[in-house]
This record gives C-alpha cells, sequence and structure tokens, in this order.
C-alpha cells in the first residue's frame, strides 16, 4: 500500500456493489477512493480456473474464498434459542458473493420495488431502479426497452439446442402442467419457464471484480485497493464518522480517513461493524460493554434469505449432463403458489443437471425450488465486541406459516413433476435432499473425494435393487418421499430440517423514513443520525425482491453511486485539502 492515509471515501467491502461503487466514484479523476477488503484480490488474468469456471459448485466449497467460520441457523430456534448450527459459505473475495455464486442475473419483479418505495425508500420504486439495471448490464441475447447494452456485465443464456435429457423432459413436464416458455426472465413478469439468465460470458464468470475492476479502472490513480485487510474498527468524532482502523493479513495496523464512509460488507457484516461502533439496539450494545453512539434498534433485524429445499433423484445415463457443458441449469421455472397469500411469481423452480462436481453428483438430478417472496424475518446479532469473532446470525426460515405452507406445496408440486411421464423415465428414487456435513464435505474439490464418489458411483450404476438400497442407506436421510407426503406434520418437519437460505441475506440495515424507528438509513443510503457513514450493499433492501440478489446488489451501487455524487459535487477534499481533513488528530 501507499502512504496516503486520506481518502474522499473509503468503501469497506469489496463485494457485488463496492466494486461497482469503487469503479464509479473513481471516473472523474479527482475523487480518491480507497477499496478495502478482508480477502484476497485476484488482478485480471490471474483469477483461479475454479472461480472463472461456469460450474459454480467448487468455487462455493474453496475455502480461499469464504469466511471459513462463518456459522448459522436457518430453522426457527426452540424456546431455549437452540437450533442446528450450519456452515455459510459467505464470500470472502474481491468481488464478494459475485466471485464464487451461482450466477443467475435477474432483477425480480417491478412491484419489489414499488414496495421499496411504499416502506420508506423514497426513489427506489421501479420505474427509478430500471435505468441502473439496463446501465450495469450487457445482454447478448435480449434487446429492446427492458434490457441494457454496453454495461459492464454480460448476460446470457443458454438455449434449447444445448439442453440436456434432463433439462428436455422437465420442460415436457412443465408443460403438461400448463406453463409456457417465455423466453425472457428479465421481461415482462408473468409466470412460465425460460432459458435462465446468467452473469457469464464465452462459458465463464464475469464477477463484478471482473466487470468493474478491470485493469483500465485499476490503473487509475485515485484508487486504491487494499485486499487481505480487515476493518476492525469505525472512527467517529462525536457523531460524525471520520476513518477506519483496519489489520492487515501481516499484523500491522493502519489508520485511513476520508469525508464519507461506505458500508459494503453484506448484510451479515455491515450490521455486526455498525454494532460494535455503537450504532444499533442500546441493550444488546450494553450487554457487549459497547458505549452506545446512537440507539438504533433496527441494526440487525429484518435478516431475509429465500428459502430452499431440493429434491433429488438418479438420473439415467441417457438423460446426464454432456460433460463438455459446464453450466448445470439450463432453464428456470416461474410459478405462482398455489396458496393463500400467494404474489404473482412468488415461487422459482430450477432443474438440477448434476448436484456436485464429483461422480456421485453427475448422477443425480433435483429439482430445487425456492420460495421467492419470503414472510419470515430473522436478525443477526453481536457475540462479541470483538471485530474477530463472527456475528450470531438467526435466518428464522419457515418460522411464517405462510412460508410453511408454500413450501410444503412446493414440495407436493414436485413430486406431481417427478411423476410426469417425462421426467419418470429418466429420473428414479425422489427424496427429499439435504446440505448436511457430510455432503459439505464431499464437496470440497480435492482428489480423495474424487476417488471416493468415483468408487461410491459404481451402486448407482448397478442394478435398480442396489442403487435403491444404496440411495437409502447411504446418500438420502430421513424417510421416504413417499411418507412424508403422506403425512404433513412429518413432511413439515423435514422440511425444517434440510430447509436452507441461498446466499441472498438482505435486510438488516433497512432503507426507509427518517422518522421510523427501525429504518437504518434514509433513501440515499445515509445511516440515519450520523454523518458521513452510508450503507450501500443487500442490508438496505426493505424487502426481499423475487430474484438473486446479484444483479440487484450491483444495481444498488450503481444507483448509490450517483446518489453520493450528487451529494458531493465538487467536493474532493483529500485531492484539495479541507478543514476536516485538516483538522483530525
Amino acid at each position: 500500500m501507499s502512504l496516503v492515509t486520506t481518502f474522499d471515501y473509503i468503501v469497506v467491502g469489496a463485494g457485488s456493489s463496492g466494486c461497482a461503487l469503487a469503479h464509479r466514484l473513481t471516473e472523474d479523476g479527482m475523487s480518491r477512493l480507497l477499496l478495502i477488503e478482508a480477502g484476497k484480490d485476484w488482478p485480471p488474468g490471474r483469477e483461479p480456473a475454479s472461480m472463472l469456471d461456469s460450474f459454480p459448485l467448487i468455487a462455493y466449497f474453496t475455502r480461499d474464498f469464504i469466511w471459513p467460520d462463518m456459522r448459522v441457523t436457518f430453522r426457527p430456534r426452540d424456546r431455549a434459542g437452540n437450533a442446528p448450527m450450519r456452515n455459510y459459505e459467505q464470500a470472502r473475495v474481491v468481488g464478494g458473493g459475485s466471485s464464487i455464486n451461482g450466477q443467475f442475473a435477474n432483477r425480480g419483479a417491478p412491484a419489489d420495488y414499488d414496495e421499496w418505495a411504499q416502506l420508506g425508500a423514497e426513489g427506489w420504486n421501479w420505474d427509478n431502479v430500471l435505468p441502473y439495471f439496463k446501465r450495469l448490464e450487457h445482454d447478448l441475447d435480449m434487446d429492446g426497452p427492458l434490457h441494457g447494452r454496453g454495461g459492464r456485465i454480460p448476460i446470457r443464456r443458454i438455449f434449447p439446442h444445448l439442453w440436456s435429457g434432463f433439462t428436455n423432459a422437465a420442460v415436457q413436464a412443465f408443460e403438461d402442467n400448463g406453463y409456457r416458455n417465455i423466453w425472457d426472465q428479465n421481461g415482462e413478469w408473468q409466470d412460465g419457464y425460460f432459458p435462465s439468465t446468467f452473469s457469464n460470458a464465452f462459458d465463464r464468470r464475469v464477477s463484478s471484480a471482473i466487470g468493474y475492476l478491470d485493469a483500465a479502472t485499476r490503473l487509475r490513480p485515485n484508487l486504491e485497493i487494499a485486499s487481505e485487510m480487515s476493518v476492525t474498527r469505525l472512527l467517529f468524532e462525536g457523531r460524525r464518522a471520520i476513518g477506519v482502523k483496519a489489520r492487515a493479513a501481516n499484523g500491522e495496523t493502519h489508520t485511513f480517513f476520508a469525508r464519507e464512509i461506505i458500508l459494503t460488507g453484506g448484510a451479515l457484516h455491515t450490521p455486526a461493524m455498525l454494532m460494535r461502533a455503537g450504532i444499533g439496539p442500546g441493550t444488546e450494545l450494553k450487554r457487549h460493554g459497547i458505549d452506545v453512539v446512537l440507539d438504533r434498534p433496527g441494526v440487525g433485524d429484518n435478516l431475509n434469505d429465500h428459502p430452499s429445499v431440493g429434491v433429488a433423484a438418479f438420473l439415467e445415463r441417457a438423460a446426464r449432463l454432456d460433460p463438455a457443458i459446464r453450466r448445470h441449469i439450463h432453464v428456470s421455472l416461474r410459478y405462482t403458489a398455489r396458496t393463500p397469500d400467494a404474489q404473482p411469481g412468488d415461487m422459482f423452480l430450477c432443474p438440477l443437471n448434476r448436484t456436485a462436481w464429483h461422480a456421485v453428483g453427475h448422477r443425480l438430478c433435483s429439482l430445487m425450488v425456492i420460495l421467492n417472496k419470503p414472510y419470515s424475518r430473522g436478525r443477526v446479532r453481536l457475540t462479541s465486541a470483538r471485530p474477530d469473532d463472527e456475528p450470531d446470525v438467526d435466518f428464522n426460515l419457515l418460522s411464517d406459516e405462510r412460508d410453511m405452507a408454500r413450501m410444503v406445496d412446493a414440495v407436493r408440486f414436485i413430486d406431481a413433476l417427478y411423476q410426469a411421464p417425462s421426467i419418470k423415465s429418466v429420473a428414479r428414487h425422489p427424496f427429499l435432499a439435504s446440505y448436511t456435513e457430510r455432503v459439505r464435505r464431499m464437496s470440497k474439490y480435492n482428489k480423495v473425494n474424487a476417488a471416493l464418489t468415483q468408487a461410491a458411483s459404481t451402486f448407482l450404476d448397478a442394478p435398480d435393487a442396489v442403487r435403491k438400497s444404496f440411495l437409502r442407506g447411504f446418500i438420502a436421510e430421513g424417510e421416504p418421499l413417499s411418507d412424508l407426503l403422506a403425512d404433513e406434520a412429518k413432511l413439515r418437519e423435514n422440511l425444517l430440517r434440510v430447509v436452507v437460505g441461498v446466499w441472498h441475506a438482505s435486510g438488516t440495515c433497512r432503507m426507509g423514513r427518517p422518522d421510523d424507528p427501525y429504518a437504518v438509513t434514509d433513501s440515499r443510503g445515509k445511516v440515519i443520525g450520523v454523518e458521513g457513514l452510508r450503507i450501500a450493499d443487500c442490508s438496505v433492501i426493505p424487502a426481499l425482491p423475487r430474484a438473486n440478489t446479484n444483479i440487484p446488489a450491483i444495481m444498488i451501487g450503481e444507483k448509490m453511486s450517483d446518489l453520493i455524487r450528487e451529494d458531493n459535487r465538487g467536493l474532493n477534499y483529500a485531492a484539495g485539502g479541507d478543514t476536516l481533513i485538516e483538522a483530525l488528530p
């Protein structure tokens, strides 16, 4: 790093939105910006092959790319506050989640953003966010008023000539159930199936880091990237944020100052940073011996994620994915749940042509359903005041009866799809899949797992009686699906056992009106009650959109960059000297 310690902006977290902010806020060539990231940085041309791979299930489980000690609870906790702890693969790398995620590139329903505005995020309705969705993208396949060309993130699809046998079987089952191909996932909001959209070009991932921190951007003299550096403390003078303390990988500590501190650490770490700085629920802060700078009860509340469940099955050889095709998901189905309180297109279903990188995963397919408009809410709290201790994360999935009812209905729908002639002819012995610790260990990419799964796969290719016994004895956990469908109480309990989030954590520092006691930021991302501090990541989302969150996160970075420039037009304190900076100790 250089010896410069004073900047116009410090962006804490080089994730999907942080990279976009760093690119946009340094376009003028004058505003000095420091981008701090706890994880590693792979500059253009040096990205690991697993990170660039269209098949994402290797990058997901690479230790160098994630926070190693992040553990969460997904199911509701009991009266004693207990629930099984699960590993959570939260990205810790330049590019954030966009560097390891499934690369889905969708936006959600226009009504989602109109709801944001209704909840107090003025200026974030659909008509106001659509220009930023278009600005960020370069759609390689679709054109028209809803699509962008020339943006930093390419959007592509896999069309029918490359669809696998299982994908085609699923498509036929969708059509048998009355759904048609609407082709454009990011077009008019309606039910139907479509080629899934991905942030990908030429069969390679394009993360926010690749799209926004390209070689030309990194050459800007007013941009500095500090990777493998953790922010340990936010610095304040009274109620004005003035800088950060950070620790490098070698243990050295640094102090940096700026006119504005912008937090983009994600919906789990951003509220934790605020609470350690004394901004959050007062009783919670006092419990950890933290002086209360500002009592904001909404910090850490309103945690959202999309609950997900998969039903896997053995896949016949003829229907398996061609090894030359890396993408394992080709189409998706958007549909409206058949329950009261359902909203249009509130369910999302994907046929997976393989469930893992290894030989067993190549022989298993899955129909994975995502509840795209959940009502359940969780929360983030501190475990201690120490910056190295991960927060206490309770997703509380399926705690709202409206969510549980829709998930029960979804499993029944998936069972009906497996019974459809087209799928039944290629997929056998469906079972409720579970992301157990054993599955997680076997998902790590190494030679031992490759050998073990290659040996295990011979039982899947054995006669049907042997295969069925192996599935029930070694892969499927819990009772047979048919038994669960016959007993709804058992089905509900097993859904609580297997439900997981899909790494779409959002909402823990939500935008809202300044007089809303549970809002944390105003509609310009400014933390209510303090100066010099903004949030510009998925924490600010008032209600989860019916979409994977990577593209909405980048949109937030794009729109916030314009709001920040509007608020600071003509002010370049670090470049020209300023009384605030000169007065700092």
